[in-house]
């Protein structure tokens, strides 16, 4: 009230904020709060956690099933290099027929996702002719000896290179150089 002094007020509102059931429930509130900032940061980080923590996998797999999430390999693109690509005319193919050859390599310590491959085509004068985007499922992996694998692996392999290799046919153009590009659709 109006007729309480100030002082007397000031000690009302400490007392409050001191007493152990105030104080109890601000604790509860704080350890509710970390646990879902905790479970907030380990949903949204869970592929860097199962990719770092194989171990981890089998309750993060758990978790995403009640959640509807997936797990994927992480995305690092600056981990990626492409050490080699070529583009050859293979007549023997068909008319018009190219084949291009990635040889994609992963500098880091886990296995990462596949990227895309951006071919740009260009004319003498540096033009661009055409662009196409390539994805890695498409691709056969070829061995070290250039023949074709089983199939791709769910991910880049770690401290690893991969050769990728597409065929495509690209009828009316003549190009007089490329590009292959790394990017994450």
């Amino acid at each position: 009230t109006a007729t309480t002094p100030e002082f007397m007020r000031r000690a009302q509102r400490q007392a409050f904020w001191r007493h152990p059931a105030t104080r109890g429930a601000l604790l509860t509130a704080l350890l509710g709060l970390a646990a879902l900032l905790a479970l907030q940061l380990g949903h949204h980080f869970r592929d860097w956690i199962a990719a770092y923590h194989p171990d981890s996998r089998p309750l993060l797999n758990s978790w995403c099933e009640r959640m509807g999430c997936t797990l994927a390999a992480p995305l690092r693109l600056d981990a990626l290099q492409v050490d080699s690509a070529t583009l050859v005319r293979t007549s023997s193919e068909g008319a018009d027929r190219y084949r291009l050859t990635v040889s994609v390599n992963n500098r880091a310590d886990i296995d990462l996702a596949w990227p895309h491959i951006d071919l740009t085509l260009t004319d003498e004068s540096g033009g661009v002719l055409a662009r196409r985007a390539f994805a890695p499922s498409d691709a056969r992996v070829l061995q070290a000896e250039g023949r074709p694998t089983t199939g791709l692996p769910a991910a880049a392999p770690k401290r690893d290179s991969t050769t990728l290799q597409w065929t495509l046919r690209m009828p009316d153009l003549n190009p007089a150089g490329y590009t292959a590009e790394l990017f994450y659709p």
